[in-house]
């Protein structure tokens, strides 16, 4: 299915903005009862079990061995009307795997909602092993004075037993719509958003992580000055190639004929985004490390060669945040 949205899947778009992919629900505002509608079902976790009674020699020898039996646990949506059935999320888990219901995610964004915040966009992906909720917040940062970067604030959650919820700050650059995956200051590498396991009292953990958001809040500020540090740092041709191969070579561990070719590739396609693409014009990006930042950051969003259906949450939960925050770093350590 595209973009990874499935028969039962559901996605919703505020402020009557189509999004990039051009699917789902388009309104004027997303308000709680519409997060209710379209991720309104619960997950349970069950006990599954798996027996094994024969087993092969090395010698190739099929042999007989006492029955075994091994139990994981498994989730699964749950129906909310005769009409549905139930769909397994993920399977594997342990007994101390602990659910965190959809309906709790809602209830951690009401207040932000109440506050002012909007509802941008919502939805679930895969049949619903993977949901997400974002808030846009009332105040933008500045990059020097004439790029904008919107401050959002996401939530999302997997039921696959794979991955943590994730609660943070993101934003989004306006010239070009990109997202901007950040990277801690002080921490090369570390992502801003905070990851609640599903281990113990995940509704605690939820409390907490709430309470955090100035604290996280704080970091996005010192982001927006890292940013504005990079445009005052020019960058050339050459350093402009060596930071290309940096930021992607990590990626890839084919043999070097391989990843040379892939490396210079991508180079032209970056080049002509840092000299001509979107927002390349700004004072701020023209020829700077700024500018070289966000032309990888526009090539990873925007003009790589990824299926369309996997590209939304390889943007936020993927390889390719990783890759852009590898950028980021290095972009860093050029202007320091």
């Amino acid at each position: 299915m595209a973009h990874e949205l499935y028969e039962n899947d559901q996605m919703i778009s505020g402020r009557n903005i189509t999004p990039w992919h051009r699917l789902g629900e388009i309104t004027d505002e997303i308000g709680i009862a519409d997060l209710h509608r379209i991720m309104g079902w619960d997950v349970e976790k069950i006990l599954m079990a798996t027996m094994k009674a024969t087993g092969i020699m090395p010698t190739g020898e099929k042999i007989s061995i006492p029955s075994l039996i091994t139990s994981s646990y498994a989730t699964v949506r749950l129906p909310r009307n005769e009409n549905e059935s139930p769909i397994l999320l993920g399977a594997g888990m342990s007994e101390s795997y602990q659910v965190l219901q959809n309906r709790d995610l809602i209830q951690l964004v009401e207040p932000f909602v109440e506050q002012g915040c909007a509802i941008e966009t919502a939805g679930t992906l895969k049949n619903g092993q993977r949901v997400w909720i974002m808030l846009r917040l009332a105040k933008d940062l500045h990059v020097g004075q004439n790029d904008v970067i919107q401050k959002y604030i996401m939530v999302s959650n997997d039921h696959t037993g794979r991955q943590a919820a994730r609660f943070g700050l993101v934003g989004i650059r306006v010239v070009c719509m990109n997202t901007l995956n950040m990277a801690e200051n002080s921490h090369y590498g570390t992502s801003q958003l905070m990851r609640i396991f599903h281990q113990g009292n995940v509704n605690e953990s939820l409390k907490t992580v709430a309470s955090m958001l100035d604290h996280v809040n704080g970091k996005f500020v010192n982001y927006a000055i890292n940013l504005d540090m990079l445009t005052k740092k020019n960058i050339s041709q050459v350093e402009l190639k060596r930071y290309i191969a940096d930021c992607f070579k990590p990626t890839y561990s084919q043999n070097r004929r391989d990843t040379d070719s892939f490396i210079e590739k991508t180079e032209q396609k970056i080049i002509q985004l840092f000299e001509s693409g979107a927002g390349s014009d700004l004072k701020e990006a023209n020829g700077t490390v700024y500018g070289a930042y966000q032309a990888v950051n526009a090539y990873l969003n925007h003009n790589k060669n990824v299926a369309l259906d996997t590209r939304l949450p390889s943007l936020v939960w993927g390889h390719r945040a990783n890759t852009d925050k590898r950028a980021l770093n290095l972009a860093l350590k050029l202007a320091a």
